[in-house]
């Protein structure tokens, strides 16, 4: 079991100039405790930010792919044709990195279609980027893992059946887990674990305050107890990335992990 931080905790240095390469965020992420990190691509449009990917130790690395502005359930064509295009791109920047999973977000209700009709776009896209790109997830090098959805209405798969029905739909895709996320749109996450744990390729934690960003929130303050479903899930191959926004809070979050590690490898 690995414990890995965003670039959230570390934003103020990338942003000074105190970390402005790859080998040097290892190094902070490191001393800091952590096992490793988790880039968002978002980072490839801002100047310089491709420095980041400069001298990084891939095999402690994974990739969320860039969600802004990105939806593979749009109504124009030409806005699903970019996003699979994108992720045509970050899923072979992460094959010939090394880099073990990319993440990625469904998009959005389409302007004028119907939730259904969004998700059949949604698995079009899908189909399109695997028409080019199946040889590469079957390899098993790298996992294209779909992550579910908050409470925001507009979010494509964030319902259990909605993200079923992909799951299964394309048996290549792991599933990037938020335990938050799972919170915040009130499902049964028993059941979710339960029904799905066997594509759990990745899992996002932080804690649950109603009416708080859960970025905010670690997982010892959470609301909404999350240890017995990271227990469940936890497994010694698996990564845990703790999407807290400040060091302090994530290290909050990271004792509750680190003990669940120590209970399962003793």
């Amino acid at each position: 079991m690995r414990i890995f931080a965003t670039l959230g905790p570390f934003l103020d240095d990338i942003l000074s100039g105190s970390v402005s390469s790859g080998s040097e965020l290892m190094r902070r992420i490191y001393d800091a405790g952590f096992d490793g990190v988790e880039i968002h691509l978002s980072v490839l449009d801002h100047p310089h930010g491709r420095r980041l990917l400069e001298g990084l130790e891939y095999r402690n690395v994974t990739f969320h792919s860039n969600h802004h502005e990105f939806s593979l359930g749009s109504t124009n064509r030409y806005r699903r044709r970019a996003a699979v295009q994108q992720l045509k791109d970050e899923l072979t920047l992460a094959a010939d990195s090394g880099v073990p999973v990319l993440t990625f977000h469904p998009g959005f209700e389409g302007k004028k279609l119907t939730r259904s009709q969004s998700h059949a776009n949604l698995c079009e896209s899908l189909s399109e980027l695997l028409r080019t790109h199946s040889s590469l997830l079957d390899s098993g090098e790298t996992i294209l893992a779909l992550e579910n959805m908050d409470d925001t209405a507009n979010k494509l798969c964030r319902r259990q059946e909605e993200i079923e029905a992909v799951l299964g739909a394309f048996p290549s895709l792991g599933l990037t887990c938020d335990l938050a996320h799972c919170a915040l749109g009130g499902l049964d996450i028993e059941q979710f674990i339960a029904q799905l744990i066997n594509r759990i390729c990745h899992v996002h934690v932080s804690g649950y305050q109603p009416g708080v960003s859960h970025g905010k929130v670690s997982l010892p303050r959470s609301e909404l107890d999350l240890e017995p479903f990271i227990r469940h899930i936890a497994r010694s191959d698996l990564t845990f990335v703790i999407e807290n926004k400040t060091l302090a809070i994530a290290e909050e979050s990271r004792g509750l992990l680190q003990a669940v590690r120590s209970a399962i490898h003793s």
